[in-house]
């Protein structure tokens, strides 16, 4: 109707602005539809418009998808600028990936993304800290951070020793090796990576082999950065790794695994199995690894 009013209007200009309006909405559907269908973004709908700039949540229900994304994104273990794609769940088919190397390969670019936020997160909490410290700004500007870290009051020695990253390696070779490279049952169906139990009946998942007269359960998490933000404040504030934060504080290399004597039923098992991994999958080298700049364009 709209068109053939044009047409006995004679409106040559409208013609042209309706033809590239509807030219223009019909692209973008099928940028919608054709992103949809591959992947779901579950945190803006902007759904195109995400993809130039700052962080990215997504989950894609099949691997090849997620593989399509971060291939868009130039992401790569050989790049050490990493994008800030960050997986809200592994894709149901993970663990049925054949190729052995390259699922693990696949899991440690779906992990380090978040591994190098949380880490980004933590440094400016340490600014921020250091402020207070310096007299630059006002206490009040702490008080959620004090929470955070479970701090009474503003002990510099302590600050300093609880709000410092969990170095890039540890994170990565702890989220491998307790959930199997992502393919246990809590890392798929709980997003719970590092096997965080929870003791009030209902409130997680049941192992399987579970004894009778247990009654823990495994955190279920809405995300996977979730459960690893839960993970390294863990580690920063339990006091089961007192050591292991006096050692880091000392320490960038190995020799801080030592403070996860109580992290593992297996005690010095665990810490030679991670100090193996570690080294069997080199993954010291991203250490080096970085975000790419939060306002960098994608090309």
């Amino acid at each position: 109707m709209v068109l053939s009013f044009l047409v006995r209007s004679g409106s040559k200009k409208r013609m042209i602005f309706i033809g590239r309006l509807l030219f223009l909405l019909l692209l973008f559907a099928v940028l919608f539809l054709a992103a949809s269908s591959w992947c779901e973004e579950v945190v803006s709908p902007l759904l195109v418009a995400k993809w130039f700039s700052g962080d990215r949540y997504v989950y894609c229900r099949a691997s090849q998808h997620l593989k399509s994304v971060f291939e868009l994104a130039g992401w790569s273990l050989g790049n050490s600028v990493v994008p800030r794609i960050y997986v809200e769940r592994l894709p149901r088919d993970f663990p049925e990936l054949p190729d052995v190397e390259e699922r693990k390969e696949f899991f440690l670019m779906i992990i380090l993304p978040m591994v190098l936020k949380i880490e980004e997160e933590i440094q400016e909490d340490a600014e921020l800290f250091e402020k207070v410290l310096s007299g630059l700004i006002a206490p009040e500007s702490v008080r959620h951070l004090l929470e955070k870290y479970e701090l009474d009051e503003l002990d510099p020695k302590l600050i300093r020793l609880r709000v410092k990253p969990v170095p890039v390696w540890q994170a990565l070779a702890q989220a491998a090796l307790e959930s199997g490279w992502g393919t246990s049952r809590f890392a798929m169906h709980a997003n719970n990576l590092m096997g965080e139990q929870v003791f009030e009946p209902g409130s997680g998942l049941v192992p399987s082999d579970r004894p009778d007269d247990a009654k823990y359960e495994v955190r279920v998490f809405r995300s996977l950065l979730s459960a690893m933000r839960r993970y390294v404040n863990n580690l920063n504030t339990h006091e089961s790794y007192r050591q292991y934060r006096l050692l880091r504080a000392q320490f960038d290399d190995v020799r801080i695994l030592e403070g996860l004597l109580y992290y593992s039923v297996e005690r010095d098992k665990y810490i030679e199995k991670l100090e193996f991994l570690i080294n069997h999958e080199g993954l010291l080298k991203y250490s080096s690894y970085r975000l790419e700049a939060s306002n960098q364009i994608q090309n």
